[in-house]
């Protein structure tokens, strides 16, 4: 990589420079809901006025994102902030690395297939489940799945780790209802046992790192890495015992989260998620 080189056409002050990074600024498109616009900001009027100003873009493929499509935020910021050049993100790079076969022709990926497929053993996903691209995008997980089934492997079990950041945080159920789906259609020419196997929200649950509450994490911690939870349930839908419980516990967790009362969908996705869950303590996240 050749080092930047001063360009010939730039005549101004040398510096020093100060990079002051203001959270939440930017320059948007509508006056409508546009906060920064509307509010008096003098120093930033006088500086965009007298100094050197101009525009760049934060989202798309300007900052090394797959499309234009894609948002920016602050992970993208940092990796971009004083490049000077367009450097793909990690979303960029690990499309590309699966396009070509690179992660599949890799040590780590040939490892974990030959270890499933000699001892006849269960492949484990985990990660964050979303199209949001900038963390994580299901894509790649719908990719490893074919590929895992294609290389011979009869057992594959998802942890889920809801959104609700990167995407709006309600829309759990479209991803679930997308990769229910997508199971469903690798599994018709064959006897693979593809499944959810267990999941739970990304903010105050799997990947909490505001208030860090261990009890909370472990409702999902335990039954992802040991298969070992507070209660159990077969892969069938709940009784009606059950089915009170879930209805309960959606109520709960409405209060907990100061969210509205839940509807059927959120039920619904409850059902779902307690009819696949290991949580016996006794056999593994599939069963």
């Amino acid at each position: 990589m050749e080092p930047l080189k001063k360009s010939k056409r730039f005549s101004g002050p040398e510096g020093p420079v100060v990079l002051a990074i203001l959270d939440g600024v930017g320059i948007g498109k509508y006056e409508e809901g546009d906060i920064v616009r509307q509010a008096n900001t003098p120093t930033l009027d006088w500086l965009a006025a007298n100094g050197l100003a101009s525009s760049l873009k934060a989202h798309g493929t300007a900052v090394g994102m797959p499309s234009e499509d894609d948002m920016g935020n602050s992970d993208i910021g940092h990796n971009a902030l004083g490049c000077g050049r367009v450097f793909a993100q990690g979303a960029s790079l690990v499309n590309n690395a699966i396009e070509e076969g690179i992660l599949f022709d890799g040590a780590v990926w040939r490892e974990l297939i030959e270890n499933v497929t000699t001892h006849d053993s269960r492949l484990h996903f985990i990660g964050l489940f979303s199209d949001g691209n900038v963390h994580s995008h299901i894509d790649h997980l719908e990719a490893m799945l074919t590929q895992a089934k294609n290389q011979g492997v009869k057992q594959a079990c998802v942890h889920i780790l809801l959104d609700g950041r990167d995407v709006p945080p309600t829309s759990a159920l479209e991803y679930v209802n997308r990769l229910e789906n997508y199971l469903a259609a690798l599994k018709e020419d064959s006897d693979i046992d593809f499944a959810i196997a267990s999941g739970g929200g990304r903010m105050k649950i799997t990947m909490d790192r505001y208030q860090a509450n261990w009890k909370w994490w472990s409702w999902a911690g335990k039954p992802m890495s040991w298969g070992k939870a507070e209660h159990s349930k077969a892969r069938t839908m709940p009784s009606e015992s059950c089915d009170r419980k879930i209805q309960m516990l959606s109520t709960r967790i409405c209060r907990r989260l100061s969210y509205p009362a839940m509807g059927s969908p959120w039920v619904r996705l409850l059902k779902m998620t307690a009819s696949y869950f290991s949580i016996s303590g006794e056999t593994g996240p599939s069963r």
